[in-house]
């Protein structure tokens, strides 16, 4: 029976709340902490439940596990008891090095009890499910968020730089080896795809440093692709992009003007 059967929690709008609960004992606010506790731990079950309940002993069904646990508690929180159980178990060798390194960028406050040295986080960590199984999830997990973020120009350009390297790397290669194709293929990044919109595969093409670029499927390969056609002409690389003369007027307007030398005065002849 799935969680939505069963009648899952729905903690979305529960605030986070971000401190230890001394803290919250000497600014009275324990109940903020203890509501934020209790989601915390609800959403560490949720994990459990949904993955064991959607996994069928070979294959996990995600969407059907995501859809549960994000929807109930949202990415926040789930990215919180996900990044606390990977901060617990970083010695665990089925918990990849990415996952890894991304929990260690998600603050989770630490929250010992001062009487007896206990984390009060360990409450909050997922254990039902293995390591293994917790860490695919998690990557899942991540993969969805990321298509909920659009794309900047700061990620077209990235890619372009990455794209057009390779493309010269295959450029290179294939005419170096007399290897006949039409085409020369590198593929675009899967976490870029999950992104992209139509206008934004736009604006890739314009940022690549080749003329022609086409974008498309390579038989017998999985992905998308970026390609330039192997014929020499059309396949050159783009003139650099020349700056306009008011650019290089205004750049000159704003530069600071030089200091005007000192003059220097003429020593005056001593008085008889």
């Amino acid at each position: 029976m799935s969680m939505e059967e069963q009648g899952a929690p729905n903690m979305k709008d529960a605030p986070i709340y971000q401190h230890s609960m001394e803290y919250a004992l000497e600014h009275q606010e324990i109940e903020r902490y203890w509501a934020s506790q209790e989601a915390n731990v609800a959403c560490k079950e949720t994990i459990e439940n949904s993955v064991l309940s959607h996994h069928d002993g070979y294959c996990l069904d995600a969407d059907a596990a995501i859809k549960e646990v994000v929807g109930a508690f949202g990415f926040e929180r789930t990215f919180l008891v996900l990044a606390n159980t990977v901060q617990h178990k970083e010695w665990d060798g089925r918990i990849s090095r990415d996952n890894i390194e991304w929990a260690r960028g998600i603050p989770v406050p630490e929250d010992r009890n001062l009487s007896n040295g206990s984390d009060r986080n360990a409450l909050f960590v997922v254990d039902r499910a293995s390591a293994g199984l917790t860490d695919l999830f998690l990557q899942f997990v991540r993969r969805d968020y990321l298509r909920t973020q659009p794309l900047n120009e700061q990620d077209i350009a990235d890619e372009a730089r990455r794209i057009g390297f390779r493309l010269r790397d295959a450029r290179d290669m294939y005419r170096r080896k007399r290897v006949e194709t039409d085409k020369y293929p590198v593929q675009v990044s899967p976490e870029f795809m999950i992104r992209a919109t139509m206008p934004d595969m736009d604006r890739l093409r314009e940022a690549l440093p080749f003329r022609g670029v086409m974008f498309g499927a390579v038989e017998g390969e999985k992905g998308y692709f970026a390609m330039i056609p192997a014929d020499v002409e059309r396949a050159e690389e783009k003139e650099p992009k020349k700056r306009s003369v008011r650019k290089k007027l205004q750049e000159r307007t704003d530069a600071p003007a030089a200091p005007k030398p000192s003059e220097k005065r003429k020593a005056k002849k001593p008085e008889r």
